[in-house]
């Protein structure tokens, strides 16, 4: 079997953590890059359970946290890409005790499907869950339009969906610009919340290409309006740029 795939993970909370190197052990002993948060209280913990379980572990501590598993991600990108050899990389990350149903919602058809047969499809550029965590972005003047129906109280809401959704465009102009690619049929992308996925090397490496300053990302957590959370919808639309299919499974379909 061809052990064609890379595992980057971004893990802080210690059981959750734990949790989820049991899940990707499932999937064969593949090579594993892990980032940390700086003065993680169980990062020690952490490393020794992943070593426990994996031959080829190599990890980083970040220089500083800004609230997003996306900081990790791009981190590990610029840390490990060169050595990378796979052509997927699957990229998870943990999280708090209390959101592990959301966890096993978008892990388990990555998981229990068929893997290296799901990656064969040579036209698949990210494949990822689908269920109620797939979310289509909606346009400018569909935001606009809402503004009329909201209450008060989300309006500040409201106006962090068009931070993530400026923050999109930006992206998208940048590829642009940088490369000529671009897609119109997907300026909207359909997307799985939270980026557990598979995500062809290539695809990934040219969307980061397109953070052309770390300092894009900022030194707080927001839960919606930031770099981060259109890094999201991003990858998407850089997949079908790049002329590639996203796919969106069950674990229903994997079972038949």
């Amino acid at each position: 079997m061809d052990k064609n795939i890379t595992l980057f993970t971004h893990l802080f909370y210690r059981d959750p953590s734990k949790y989820l190197l049991e899940r990707l052990r499932t999937l064969d002993d593949l090579p594993l890059k892990i980032s940390l948060l700086p003065n993680g209280k169980h990062n020690d913990e952490i490393i020794k359970h992943a070593k426990d379980r994996f031959s080829n572990v190599e990890y980083i501590v970040l220089d500083e946290n800004k609230g997003s598993d996306q900081w990790g991600l791009y981190n590990l990108y610029h840390k490990y890409i060169d050595d990378i050899e796979t052509d997927w990389i699957l990229y998870t990350h943990d999280k708090h005790i209390s959101k592990l149903e959301w966890l096993d919602e978008v892990l388990d058809p990555i998981i229990e499907c068929d893997v290296y047969k799901e990656l064969d499809d040579i036209n698949a550029g990210i494949i990822c869950s689908d269920g109620k965590w797939k979310i289509q972005q909606r346009s400018e003047a569909e935001i606009t339009e809402a503004v009329y129906k909201i209450p008060a109280s989300e309006r500040a809401a409201h106006i962090k969906q068009r931070h993530t959704l400026c923050w999109l465009r930006e992206l998208q102009l940048i590829l642009l610009q940088e490369t000529g690619l671009q897609c119109m049929d997907n300026v909207n992308p359909l997307f799985t919340a939270g980026n557990i996925f598979f995500i062809r090397t290539k695809v990934l490496s040219q969307a980061l290409r397109c953070v052309l300053d770390p300092n894009f990302f900022e030194p707080v957590y927001r839960n919606d309006g930031d770099l981060g959370h259109a890094l999201e919808r991003f990858y998407f639309y850089v997949s079908t740029s790049m002329e590639y299919n996203n796919k969106f499974i069950t674990v229903k379909e994997t079972e038949s």
